[in-house]
């Protein structure tokens, strides 16, 4: 029966903690959600340039008739 007691008081201890944590896992996972724009600004520094690279090709294919 003290087993059984003991059991309980711990349970009943543990409940407030995961009802805490519980409720606090969607709001933090709300408030987490990244902003795109906000990621990109964070990005540029002033007076630093930028980096553009092109690639063009070109294929001509004639004909051996």
């Amino acid at each position: 029966m003290k087993r059984w007691a003991a059991l309980l008081g711990a349970l009943l201890a543990a409940a407030p903690v995961v009802s805490v944590t519980a409720a606090a896992v969607p709001a933090a996972a709300q408030a987490a959600s990244p902003d795109p724009d906000q990621a990109l600004k964070r990005q540029f520094r002033p007076e630093r340039g930028v980096h553009i690279a092109e690639v063009t090709r070109l294929v001509l294919r004639t004909s051996s008739r």
